[in-house]
C-alpha cells in the first residue's frame, strides 16, 4: 500500500510540474509614443517606447515630429513600429559625422522589426559629413511605406550591415516606399555583402529628385568569390 501511495504522490507532482511548465505565454503588449504621455504604456519619444517594448511587441506613434536616432537591440525581436502615416509622422535624424558612411539614424539590431508609416528624414548635412539612415543588421526585418527625405551633402537611406560587421539581413524586405531630396550625393538603397545566405527582396519603390543610385548592390553580395571572369 506504501509502495503504492508512493508512486501516486509521485505522478502528482510530475503532473503539477507539468502544468507550470506548459502555461500560457504572456501576450505582446502595444505602445503609444505621442502628446501627453505618461510613461507606463504611453511615452514622448520613440526610443524611450524601445526601451520599454519586449520582443513581439507593437509601438503606435501619433501624428507628430520625433528628432532623433533609434537603436532597436536585438533583444526586441519582432517590435513592430507603426506610424500615424508618412505624411503625418516624421523621425528627424540628429547626427551626422565625418567618417565614411556615417552614423546610423535607425540602427536596427534585431530580427523581424517592422517600420512603416513614417517620413524618415536626414538631418542637414553639411559638406564632409556623413549620414548613414536606416541600418538593418539581422534577419526578416521589413522596412515599408515611409517616406524618405535626405538633404544637404552625402546622404545614404537604407543600407545594410557589412558582413565584417556581423550583417547577416536573411529574409529583408523593402517595399512601397518612396524616397527623395536634394542631397548632394544620395543612395537609395545600398545591399552590403552578408553573412545570410537568404534572399533580400527590393519592390514597389518609387525614387524621385536628385536620387543619384536607387538600388546599389556590393559585387560580393552577388558572387561571394567575386564577378566571374
Amino acid at each position: 500500500m506504501k509502495k503504492i501511495f508512493g508512486i501516486l504522490l509521485a505522478l502528482a507532482l510530475v503532473l503539477s510540474m507539468s502544468v507550470v511548465a506548459t502555461g500560457p505565454v504572456a501576450a505582446a503588449n502595444t505602445f503609444t509614443v505621442g502628446p501627453g504621455a505618461t510613461n507606463v504604456t504611453h511615452y514622448n519619444t520613440i526610443q524611450n517606447a524601445i526601451n520599454a517594448a519586449a520582443a513581439d511587441d507593437t509601438i503606435n506613434v501619433a501624428a507628430g515630429t520625433y528628432p532623433e536616432d533609434l537603436t532597436i537591440i536585438a533583444a526586441k525581436s519582432g517590435l513592430s513600429i507603426v506610424g500615424a502615416g508618412a505624411a503625418t509622422t516624421t523621425i528627424q535624424g540628429q547626427t551626422t559625422n565625418n567618417v565614411y558612411p556615417g552614423p546610423a539614424h535607425i540602427d536596427i539590431q534585431a530580427k523581424g522589426v517592422k517600420i512603416s508609416g513614417f517620413t524618415i528624414a536626414s538631418p542637414n548635412v553639411t559638406a564632409g559629413f556623413f549620414y548613414g539612415g536606416v541600418v538593418p543588421h539581422a534577419p526578416d526585418i521589413e522596412i515599408s511605406n515611409n517616406t524618405f527625405v535626405l538633404s544637404g551633402g552625402y546622404c545614404v537611406a537604407i543600407q545594410t550591415l557589412w558582413s565584417g560587421w556581423g550583417g547577416n539581413i536573411s529574409g529583408l524586405k523593402v517595399h512601397g516606399n518612396t524616397f527623395g531630396g536634394n542631397a548632394t550625393v544620395y543612395q537609395a538603397i545600398f545591399i552590403n555583402h552578408d553573412l545570410g545566405t537568404g534572399m533580400a527582396t527590393v519592390s514597389d519603390n518609387t525614387m524621385s529628385g536628385n536620387v543619384r543610385r536607387g538600388v546599389a548592390v556590393e559585387l560580393e553580395a552577388l558572387w561571394p568569390d567575386g564577378p566571374p571572369r
